[in-house]
């Protein structure tokens, strides 16, 4: 298990993808934290450290799960595609292989945000470690799609494309529930981390035990799969 989980978290660290990564975040973080000076009374009479974690979240909420369904999109089917997963699993139960390829690329992003949270803390003159632990909640849940995702399609090229297209999907949608009072798209900002951001972080566990459940079905479903 540990194995596989470091060698998914190798793979993703690999090449410029990180930092490439890293330097988005960052980027849009400070920027949107630096336009808020510029506009009378800030954005909505956020302190200037409250923007730079708006910043943060405003980075996430347009780029995180595109990064996330890019890179992970084939996180099980590309060892389906290449048949590797007949040598996975004589080597570790399919459990151990979903769990380890789930921590491996939840670790991955972690250190991401935990280096940008830093990066943003050490600007601002304070360390955000709640709102760290929100991205956390909130990049789970992108992962453990993604892991879903990668088990119910067995095409990488079909998961590339679903993947990018449940990036944009999910905030447009979450933010149109959101606004909308409307019975039939109400109900799905109550399944989508973004609500949730908006409230203290014991909501957050609503999209954690969420990712659970992708997690949970992931698992079932690999169990099922002939390999």
């Amino acid at each position: 298990m540990w194995t596989i989980c470091f060698r998914e978290f190798r793979e993703l660290m690999s090449g410029f993808r990180p930092l490439l990564i890293a330097a988005v975040l960052f980027v849009v973080s400070y920027y949107t934290a630096q336009a808020a000076e510029l506009i009378p009374d800030g954005m909505g009479n956020l302190s200037q450290e409250e923007a730079y974690v708006a910043g943060m979240r405003a980075a996430l909420y347009v780029f995180g799960y595109l990064f996330v369904f890019t890179l992970s999109h084939n996180v099980v089917n590309k060892e389906l595609e290449a048949r590797t997963i007949r040598f996975l699993v004589t080597k570790a139960s399919r459990s151990a292989i979903i769990y380890g390829k789930t921590l491996g690329t939840f670790l991955f992003w972690a250190l991401l945000l935990l280096l940008n949270t830093i990066l943003i803390s050490y600007t601002a003159g304070t360390f955000y470690l709640i709102d760290y632990l929100e991205f956390l909640v909130f990049i789970f849940y992108g992962v453990t799609a993604a892991v879903l995702l990668s088990i119910l399609i067995p095409r990488s090229a079909y998961t590339m494309f679903f993947g990018v297209l449940a990036a944009f999907a999910l905030p447009a949608l979450s933010f149109w529930s959101m606004l909308s009072e409307e019975w039939y798209i109400a109900w799905v900002k109550f399944v989508t981390p973004y609500y949730y951001f908006q409230f203290d972080l014991f909501y957050m566990a609503v999209p954690f035990v969420i990712g659970l459940l992708f997690y949970s079905a992931a698992d079932r479903l690999f169990q099922r799969r002939d390999v």
